[in-house]
C-alpha cells in the first residue's frame, strides 16, 4: 500500500509540474496494447531476445491516467502506473520523452524505462538511454 501511495504522490508531482512545452507525443498515439517483438542492443550488440527465443508473448498495454498492464503469454502478471518525464537522449542529444513503468514484474525480457519513439507504422521503441544499452521493439495491435 505504501508503495502505491509513493508512485501516486510522485505521479502527481510530475505531471503538475509539466507545461504543454514538455509533450512531445500525443497521449492517442502512446495509448493501446503494444506487442513485444524484440530486444537488442547490450556490449557490443550481443543481446537478440524475441517471443520465439524466449517463449514469451508479451503485451505491454498503456491506459488513460498512467495506467498500464503487462500480460505474459495471455496471463496479466503486472499493473500499476508509469510515469511520463523528459530527459535528455543520448541517442539525438535533444531532449526526449522518457517513460518509467512503475513495478513492473522482474526478470522480463523487455525495456520498460527509457526513451520512447513511436514511427507511422505504428512501431514503439523504448531504448534505456545507455550507452551499450538495450532496446525494446513493440508492435502496436489493433
Amino acid at each position: 500500500m505504501k508503495n502505491l501511495l509513493l508512485a501516486i504522490s510522485i505521479l502527481c508531482m510530475l505531471t503538475g509540474c509539466k507545461s504543454t512545452e514538455d509533450i512531445l507525443l500525443e497521449d492517442n498515439m502512446l495509448m493501446g496494447n503494444w506487442s513485444w517483438k524484440s530486444t537488442d542492443g547490450g556490449f557490443g550488440f550481443h543481446i537478440h531476445q524475441t517471443p520465439q527465443s524466449t517463449g514469451k508473448s508479451i503485451q505491454l498495454i498503456l491506459m488513460k491516467g498512467n495506467k498500464y498492464t503487462i500480460v505474459e503469454n495471455d496471463s496479466e502478471v503486472s499493473s500499476g502506473f508509469y510515469l511520463i518525464s523528459t530527459r535528455k537522449s543520448i541517442y539525438t542529444g535533444e531532449p526526449g520523452q522518457y517513460i518509467t513503468i512503475l513495478n513492473p514484474k522482474e526478470n522480463l525480457p523487455v525495456v520498460l524505462e527509457g526513451i520512447l519513439a513511436i514511427d507511422e507504422a505504428s512501431n514503439l521503441a523504448i531504448s534505456d538511454n545507455h550507452y551499450d544499452g538495450l532496446g525494446s521493439q513493440f508492435e502496436k495491435v489493433e
